[in-house]
This record gives C-alpha cells, structure tokens and sequence, in this order.
C-alpha cells in the first residue's frame, strides 16, 4: 500500500507556489495520486471519516474546473499545516477561502492558459 503524508503534499504546492512547476504538472501529479489503488492517507482523523492530505489532493485534481492556481496556494498551505486533530474548523475556513475566490475574474485571467482554458468560454 502506498501512503502519501500532508508534509509530501505541502511540498509539492510549494512547488507550485514557487513556479518550480506548473498547473498542469500539479494537476496531473494530484490526478495519478487519486487514481491509484491502494493509496492512503497517514492524517486520516475519526476513525478514516476525514484526511486534510485528501482533500487537498481532491482540490487539486479539479484546479482546472475551479479556476484555482498557484496565488492560491497559501490557502492550501494553511489548511495543510492545521492542527491533526482540527480538521472541521480548517476544513470550513479552507473551503470559504477557495469559494471566494472570484471565478469571473479568473476566467477572464486564465482564459488562454493550460489547464484552465476550456473551462473559462
């Protein structure tokens, strides 16, 4: 069984947030994590009911359809850096911050950008 930690995700965002890779590279490296089998999550908190490590990784593989990029990593490196055992209070500050991001503006913004483009007409 692979296992994937909240460390190994935080790691790759800043990546991202750093322009060391692109959304596409953070899309798709987030879409193979999830495609896999056997993958676990070693934060899973009340009995394997909630992971901070997946729910940023269900985030993350949907970036395109969001219209989420990489100004929005701090969002992402908060939540990730949350108490372990506070997962609902960072979960709803986690989700109000990305609803209001505003989706008009971004697909004016990345209109002409990869992975971003067919979801922005």
């Amino acid at each position: 069984m692979n296992t994937i930690s909240r460390a190994q995700v935080l790691d790759k965002v800043k990546q991202w947030a750093a322009g060391a890779i692109t959304a596409a590279d953070m899309h798709l490296w987030a879409t193979d994590l999830l495609l896999e089998e056997d993958l676990d999550y070693l934060d899973w908190e009340c009995d394997h009911k909630f992971s901070v490590t997946r729910e940023v990784l269900d985030e993350l593989e949907m970036l395109d359809m969001n219209l989420v990029c990489s100004e929005d990593a701090p969002i992402f490196i908060e939540f990730l850096n949350a108490p372990t055992d506070g997962f609902e209070p960072a979960y709803i500050a986690f989700i109000g911050k990305l609803q209001a991001i505003d989706q008009e503006a971004r697909k004016i913004k990345l209109k002409d950008v990869m992975p971003y483009a067919k979801h922005c007409t």
